[in-house]
């Protein structure tokens, strides 16, 4: 019997925890680069009893699923089976702990490819940073609005923080990480970021998020530029004390992916933030 169980906070590698399926309790050891809070797939000896028709070409693949800790019935949770990643609603009345049966979606076409670019990537253990209220449907990441730019820098978003902007999050053991703002849903006012080793955290709320400081600015903030006689977009990148200025200087990013070095904060136009520009 395969299934989805989540790592008991506060464990390391080589550690062991329990597993309770099928009236027995099996004993796990927390797998190399895996911690407390994460999910792993176990593969228990256990004869699954299955009275239903044998399983067509055509038929939905049913999966088994242990519910996360700290996650209730109602709740909305990433699922992660064999390469595909979807959301499914865990059942009312169940905890911690228990068991539920969910079907593998089908995708086929331009509704696998969707899934895929809005699915995280895949990992034998992926960091437990994505349950939320369950809602009527899976929500589509909805594309940040902003000024037009190059891939390389921050798009602006409606909320307090852009595309690609560097932040510090908020993590499950009390400290602050670096990160990067890889999406934005302003439905729900949450951001996907991207920790510096690469691991991404989905729908992290803004309070759990907070701006890096740059000589008085933000990091990657969005700001204006003279170029040849015209203002043009650009990111503060980082502020350098510097003794011949008695303020220090900036180096930006143009639009272009042109750097720029040694600029004070008078040579800098800040842009005031409104929604769906930065």
């Amino acid at each position: 019997m395969q299934l989805l169980v989540q790592v008991p906070s506060g464990l390391i590698p080589g550690e062991l925890f329990n597993v309770e399926a099928a009236s027995a309790v099996f004993e796990i050891a927390v797998p190399d680069g895996v911690h407390g809070g994460e999910l792993i797939e176990v593969d228990l000896p256990v004869e699954h009893v299955d009275d239903s028709p044998p399983h067509g070409p055509d038929d939905p693949l049913v999966v088994e699923i242990a519910v996360p800790e700290d996650t209730a019935g109602g709740s909305e949770i990433l699922i992660e089976h064999e390469g595909l990643q979807f959301y499914v609603v865990v059942p009312e009345g169940l905890g911690a702990g228990d068991i539920f049966a969910v079907e593998v979606p089908q995708q086929t076409g331009q509704e696998a490819e969707d899934l895929i670019k809005e699915s995280p990537p895949t990992s034998p253990a992926t960091e437990q940073a994505y349950t939320k209220p369950a809602s009527p449907t899976r929500r589509r990441r909805k594309k940040s609005s902003g000024f037009e730019s190059w891939l390389s820098f921050p798009l602006a978003t409606s909320g307090a923080f852009d595309i690609r902007q560097g932040v510090e999050v908020y993590r499950t053991d009390g400290t602050w990480s670096a990160a990067t703002v890889e999406a934005y849903d302003d439905s729900s006012d949450t951001y996907d970021v991207v920790l510096e080793d690469g691991r991404v955290k989905y729908l992290v709320e803004s309070d759990h998020l907070r701006h890096i400081k740059v000589g008085g600015f933000n990091k990657h903030q969005a700001v204006k530029v003279l170029e040849r006689q015209t203002w043009v977009w650009a990111r503060i990148e980082e502020y350098t004390e510097d003794g011949s200025s008695t303020y220090g200087t900036f180096s930006v990013e143009l639009i272009d992916g042109q750097k720029r070095y040694f600029l004070e904060a008078a040579d800098l136009r800040q842009v005031q933030r409104h929604r769906g520009g930065g």
